[in-house]
């Protein structure tokens, strides 16, 4: 009976010892799971900074290209009304040669 009590405790004894291990070994990796969240969250916060400067940068960007597009609007515009101008003065300047043809002729005539 004393066998068999110290052969129950020595199996006792190998549990509680593979249990420690594997309890060791939990803790072990229960230690490399919370560096590895940490880490990821270091590394999340540290995308999340650089999204935030690049939908700046994004939004001075679309600012940018708005000033761009109302300022060629603008020279567009311009360019419109350089080409109506010159049409006119070239009407002008045709007028101006057909009466000057025309008091050439007269003159001749005199």
């Amino acid at each position: 009976q004393l066998q068999d009590a110290n052969s129950k405790a020595s199996h006792l004894q190998s549990t509680i010892n593979t249990l420690t291990e594997e309890l060791a070994n939990v803790q072990t990796q229960h230690g490399a799971t919370v560096e590895n969240l940490e880490s990821t969250k270091a590394e999340l916060k540290k995308q999340s900074a650089a999204r935030s400067e690049l939908e700046t940068q994004l939004l001075e960007l679309k600012k940018s290209l708005q000033e761009h597009r109302s300022s060629n609007q603008e020279l567009l515009t311009n360019y419109g009304l350089l080409e109506s101008n010159q049409s006119d003065m070239q009407s002008q300047l045709d007028h101006y040669k057909t009466a000057l043809a025309s008091r050439e002729k007269e003159f001749e005539k005199l």
